[in-house]
Order: structure tokens, then C-alpha cells, then sequence
């Protein structure tokens, strides 16, 4: 999955794991315009 649109934010969730139960989940949500950039640098 990969979120080409201008503006699109890339979320990922993790489960934290604790005695076989999940406890917490930890969510990253980041911005991709630099990681767009970074790919097209190499070659769009």
C-alpha cells in the first residue's frame, strides 16, 4: 500500500503484547511527501 496523493498520511498500528495479551497499541501516523520524494529521486 502506498499513498500516492498529495497531502496522504501513512498510518501504521502495532500491537504491544504483554503474557500473550494485547495490552496497548502504539499508532504511528506519519507524513509521506519526503518519502515520495526520496522514491521519485530514484527513479519515477
Amino acid at each position: 500500500m502506498w499513498p500516492w496523493q498529495r497531502g496522504a498520511r501513512l498510518t501504521i498500528a502495532s500491537p504491544v503484547v504483554r503474557d500473550g495479551d494485547v495490552i496497548a497499541v502504539v499508532v504511528t501516523d506519519s507524513p509521506t511527501g519526503q518519502l515520495r520524494s526520496a522514491s521519485c529521486a530514484a527513479g519515477c
